[in-house]
């Protein structure tokens, strides 16, 4: 049997930045993973850290605000994991954002960033060509250079993982997935599976935290057998090209004849194309990417990029993953807030879900108040970034 003050179920992103202020607030801590740590949704992300400028359509402000902070905090604490990077957003004839109001747009993003980002800057056809001649400039009117950063997603959540169990003494194992708890005595009595070793095993605590993501509902039907849906899973599928398919020096963004956005963010040696936002149903675990959305990808590129002729062998690889969006009843996916939810089941027990990588350290916020007020501990959020490591 296993003895701790609490327990975070979920080791993506979200559970390692709960795992972290819950261990460095004096609290016990277990953190478990059905798998890997960060091997679903955490590992298929855009690989950005940004404030969302669409988000500021849907007047999330506060939301956009937030993830600037928390994008300039991880360029300043985890260097060797993330990049700043300029992004080019050009405008074609056919946008349905004109230059006007796409230039209130970088304006207001400027002034969220609360002057910590360099400024935007407009670029005429002819400079974006003599940047990017591969870019199809039959359309195109202008663009606009604003500032965002790029991360190893999977390498930040390993790396929040690993200074706290080194920092703190708390356990993490991967490879042991939630059965079922009961509370007796006012202790939580939870029954995992370590698939390694086959076997069940006993894990005594006074906190559960659950942090599964788009495995939510999936996860809080075997704890709670009525449990209501509340996830709007939908799949982002990113593909892997090589660096010499397009010549490209920076980021671009794109609207997309439907309305969604398209990435292209040149790495060291590959370029990064997504990413698609379509409704999923069933077992999603290991998603790969459906062949569908691959096409839908490509076809984008071939309208963008009609000289780089594109196709599917000039793809290296591809990601899959699903988001954990919170339903809102609304038809397209694309249209629901990327605000987090943080919920109290009953008493010792959270939910922290939804959200954004970007800022997940906020998000976490949440559990380490409620955890804290529950075990009658002062909560002290600065530790999680004062106790960080650089590297």
């Amino acid at each position: 049997m296993i003895k701790v003050d609490a327990l975070v179920i979920g080791g993506g992103i979200v559970g390692a930045g709960s795992f972290r202020h819950l261990a460095l607030n004096n609290i016990e801590t277990l953190l478990i993973d059905k798998g890997s740590f960060s091997s679903q949704t955490s590992a298929g992300s855009s690989k950005m850290l940004h404030g969302g400028i669409r988000y500021l359509e849907q007047f999330e402000f506060s939301l956009v605000k937030e993830a600037l902070e928390e994008k300039n905090i991880w360029l300043k604490y985890a260097p060797s994991l993330t990049s700043a990077q300029q992004f080019l957003f050009p405008v074609f004839k056919d946008s349905r954002v004109g230059p006007f109001k796409l230039k209130m747009g970088m304006m207001l993003y400027d002034f969220l960033a609360r002057g910590k980002n360099p400024p935007h800057k407009k670029m005429s056809k002819k400079e974006i060509e003599k940047k990017f001649p591969h870019l199809n400039a039959e359309k195109l009117i202008c663009g606009f250079l604003y500032h965002d950063a790029i991360v190893d997603d999977k390498g930040l959540a390993i790396e929040t993982i690993e200074q706290t169990t080194e920092q703190t003494g708390s356990t993490a194992l991967e490879n042991h997935e939630f059965l079922s708890f009961e509370k007796k005595d006012n202790l939580f009595h939870v029954q995992i599976y370590d698939s390694k070793n086959k076997e069940n095993r006993l894990v005594q605590c006074k906190y559960i935290n659950f942090c599964c993501g788009p495995f939510t509902d999936i996860v809080l039907k075997k704890a709670y057998p009525d449990w209501s849906s509340i996830i709007a899973p939908s799949i982002g599928t990113h593909l892997w090209l090589d660096r010499k398919a397009l010549k490209i020096s920076n980021p671009l963004v794109m609207e997309t004849p439907d309305q969604r956005v398209l990435f292209v963010i040149p790495h060291k040696e590959k370029i990064l194309v997504g990413t698609t936002d379509s409704p999923v149903e069933g077992d999603f675990y290991n998603i790969k990417a459906p062949q569908n959305d691959i096409d839908f990808l490509l076809k984008l590129l071939s309208i963008y990029f009609p000289d780089a002729k594109i196709n599917q062998s000039s793809i290296l690889s591809t990601t899959a993953a699903v988001r954990p969006l919170v339903s809102e009843d609304k038809e397209d996916t694309s249209d629901i807030s990327r605000e987090h939810l943080f919920r109290e089941l009953e008493p010792g027990i959270s939910l922290l879900t939804g959200g954004k990588y970007t800022t997940f350290r906020v998000m976490a916020e949440d559990t380490g108040k409620h955890a804290c007020d529950y075990l009658s501990k002062e909560f002290q959020p600065d530790l999680f970034l004062s106790s960080w490591q650089v590297s």
